[in-house]
């Protein structure tokens, strides 16, 4: 994983990332301008357990198409951490139609995307009734 070579790679950032003992996989992406993923990569630890790869994989891949934190609010969900979800639970789905609606735009003000986020949940939550 240390290996990782490329343009505008902070080697801090790696070496914090590729001494942990327990890390399996990481992002990196680049923005341009600063809300929107121009690049991504996905690291692996290929000496990790097949199964923890594929869930981390899942995980950090969801991460670059744009949502890119940990959760503790809900669950089931692949962005908890110590989860080993394999598929998208239905709120991780939830989220990423949410952040792929074309309500929502690029460089929005937070206060106008979660007033059209909270429209989006309310439609879909009630087409699920």
């Amino acid at each position: 994983m240390a290996k990782i070579r490329g343009n505008n790679l902070d080697s801090a950032v790696i070496k914090r990332l590729t001494d942990d003992p327990t890390m399996v996989c990481f992002f990196l992406n680049w923005k341009k301008p600063d809300d929107r993923i121009i690049k991504a990569i996905v690291v692996v630890n290929v000496e990790r357990d097949p199964a923890q790869i594929d869930s981390c994989l899942l995980e950090e891949l969801t991460q670059v198409m744009g949502l890119p934190n940990d959760v503790d609010a809900y669950w089931p969900t692949l962005f908890k951490p110590l989860d080993m979800s394999v598929k998208w639970s239905r709120w991780d789905k939830l989220y990423i139609k949410t952040l792929y609606d074309p309500r929502l735009k690029a460089g929005m003000k937070p206060v106008d995307a979660l007033y059209i986020a909270r429209g989006i949940f309310a439609d879909a939550l009630a087409k699920q009734r």
